[in-house]
């Protein structure tokens, strides 16, 4: 009977250890971040071996340049600069307002506030 008895606290703990690790994974406690906020400046640089520059300020953004093609880049209303594909947010301008969905220093989502 005692075994019977340790098995089943054993397997409550476990169930409750797997339940705490599904909560933490479900509210998104793997670094994945949604903020709102605004379009400060833009960057661009048409090729790796230039630097990005702003295309309000023309000032040099601090950045990892891509190594092959143009290097686009954001820089939001939090003061950070994020590097983004230049096709695929081509259509924002400085000033939106904008949710971006961010994850290890990288964008994955961008949409206008609604």
């Amino acid at each position: 009977m005692n075994a019977l008895k340790a098995k089943a606290i054993i397997l409550i703990l476990l169930t409750a250890v797997l339940g705490t690790l599904v909560f933490m994974w479900l509210n998104g406690s793997g670094g994945s971040f949604e903020k709102e906020l605004t379009i400060l400046e833009k960057y661009y640089s048409p090729n790796p071996e230039e630097k990005a520059l702003g295309i309000k300020t023309k000032e040099p953004a601090n950045i990892h340049m891509s190594s092959e093609g143009p290097t686009c880049a954001m820089k939001f209303s939090n003061e950070q600069i994020f590097v983004l594909d230049c096709d695929k947010y081509l259509d924002y301008q400085i000033g939106d307002e904008v949710v971006i969905s961010h994850q290890d220093g990288k964008v994955t989502e961008i949409r206008k506030k609604e």
